[in-house]
């Protein structure tokens, strides 16, 4: 099961609800986009970018639709470093991709589900 979260232009969101694979998908729908990207554009300075969180296994992925055919990407996620190359400690990290196709989301989150980071880091858009 993956964790989930919409957010609205209005800073409001919904509880984080544990949802399936393929329910993720009717929960991304719900956002309804042209809405809450119209009012976003409208708004004031009491309003953030709607989008749609997934956590899991101490990562988030971060979907910020820009307009109904590109997305903006954050990826949180635990990064392992060395220090002086012997003590391993872990470090928050972030990766960003700012125009994401939309058509291409199914293919990123199956590949962060399967836990493959590299795979997100290095990801080539089809």
């Amino acid at each position: 099961m993956i964790k989930v979260w919409l957010q609205k232009h209005d800073f409001t969101s919904s509880e984080d609800k544990e949802v399936s694979f393929f329910e993720f998908f009717q929960e991304f729908e719900r956002l309804n986009l042209k809405v809450e990207l119209s009012r976003f554009e409208e708004g004031n300075d009491k309003h953030c970018p709607p989008g749609m969180g997934i956590m899991f296994e101490g990562s988030i992925l971060h979907i910020m639709p820009k307009d109904t055919n590109v997305v903006r990407v954050f990826y949180d996620y635990p990064k392992q470093k060395k220090l002086f190359g012997l003590l391993v400690y872990t470090k928050p990290s972030m990766h960003h991709i700012e125009n994401f196709l939309l058509k291409d989301l199914k293919k990123l989150i199956t590949i962060y589900l399967n836990g493959n980071r590299n795979d997100i880091l290095n990801f080539k858009f089809g």
